[in-house]
């Protein structure tokens, strides 16, 4: 069984849920946990968004899923262990998420792209996920930051606290840091390859962060919340 409504019939899924939800047969049919999901062999993606799933319910063997989508569940701590190193995209947007973390080793996690948006982290590592080249940590409780990758390629922080950042990411095409709601006083980053940047609603900084980015492309900035020396900064981009 599912843990909620439906039955497994080989690799597909035969489910008795919601009418009118064929692109995503389990979306929002009350499942709870996620054991089952063993049973499928050739499984690569899974979309369980709008459930009732909790920390509980999270324990896995090993899986072929490849795309997965945890979303609006009750999810308030995710622990990336072995069952899950195959998963390359995950989604765990919108729970009550208060901790991440991968315990696998760098070898065995295949994680590229992780979606950890709209949650309640106040701290965060991406630990032995090397290979993630898309983060967002948009709507958290993060304070403060300080994150260093080779493979990360875009980066979202929107919507925190961030009163601290240190970001080492020499190849980092873009980066959304605005509406937040403190102002930021000890940033420190190399970015040297960064295409984007958003620092627009209430993004309140200095000068000197404008500088040493050698490949910026388009750049938005609130101007209420920017110092004129920060703009003048931008002639030396």
């Amino acid at each position: 069984g599912f843990g909620g409504h439906g039955e497994q019939v080989a690799d597909n899924f035969v489910v008795h849920g919601r009418a009118g939800a064929d692109s995503d047969p389990l979306s929002g049919c009350g499942i709870t946990e996620l054991s089952w999901i063993s049973g499928f062999r050739s499984l690569q993606t899974l979309n369980l968004s709008g459930n009732q799933i909790s920390d509980e319910g999270l324990s896995v063997e090993k899986t072929t899923v490849k795309e997965l989508n945890l979303s609006q569940n009750v999810i308030t701590s995710f622990v990336l262990t072995n069952g899950w190193a195959g998963v390359e995209n995950l989604n765990l947007s919108e729970n009550q998420l208060t901790s991440f973390s991968v315990e696998v080793s760098e070898g065995d996690c295949a994680l590229t792209v992780l979606n950890l948006a709209s949650n309640k982290i106040d701290s965060f590592n991406l630990g032995a996920a090397k290979k993630t080249v898309s983060l967002n940590l948009s709507g958290n409780n993060l304070s403060g930051l300080t994150l260093s990758s080779d493979s990360l390629l875009s980066l979202s922080l929107s919507e925190n606290p961030l009163a601290g950042l240190t970001l080492n990411l020499p190849n980092l095409a873009s980066l959304e840091v605005s509406c937040n709601t403190t102002y930021p006083n000890g940033i420190v980053w190399n970015l040297p390859a960064l295409k984007l940047l958003d620092m627009s609603k209430e993004f309140h900084c200095s000068s000197d962060i404008l500088k040493n980015l050698p490949q910026l492309e388009t750049l938005s900035v609130h101007l209420s919340g920017v110092s004129v020396e920060s703009v003048a900064a931008l002639n030396s981009v």
